[in-house]
């Protein structure tokens, strides 16, 4: 029921114009486009945590996941300007059997989950703190391969 909620209120902000979701004709060429951006911030990712940058290598990781999330909204016929909403559509989309996704690959952005990537995104990005274990770095390089290739799959 939450999904739904949220769904229905990222609408409703959409279209009062503020930041949130709007529907849209579905754009198959911006679908790509995201697509193209999520497999390209793989690669930064891969680059960053070759050199040692592992606080870029999770705001890559993350942004890889983003973008095919919105590659997916964009096949569907939804335009978000609202990460938090971006990611409550996928789950609602999932719960009422609109795309088969595990949910899993939707706990992994999950902006009340303090391991979420997001929040780590957030804790690196605006934060002051540079520091992460290479190993938690190799997951979550791991987890966001694996959720652009399953987007990739969908799409």
């Amino acid at each position: 029921m939450h999904a739904k909620n949220k769904f229905a209120w990222c609408l409703k902000k959409g279209q009062e114009g503020g930041r949130g979701l709007r529907e849209i004709k579905p754009d198959p060429q911006e679908a790509a486009y995201h697509l193209r951006k999520a497999l390209y911030n793989l690669t930064v990712t891969e680059s960053n945590l070759e050199r040692g940058y592992l606080d870029w290598a999770v705001s890559s990781a993350f942004y890889a996941m983003y973008h095919a999330v919105l590659a997916m909204l964009y096949k569907l016929g939804y335009e978000s300007t609202n990460q938090e909403c971006s990611i409550a559509t996928i789950e609602y989309f999932i719960s009422i059997g609109k795309i088969n996704l595990d949910i899993k690959y939707i706990r992994m952005l999950d902006p009340h989950l303090e391991d979420s990537i997001l929040k780590l995104r957030e804790r690196f990005q605006y934060g002051t703190e540079t520091t992460i274990s290479k190993e938690i770095v190799q997951v979550i390089r791991n987890n966001a391969k694996e959720f652009v290739e399953k987007f990739q799959e969908l799409l």
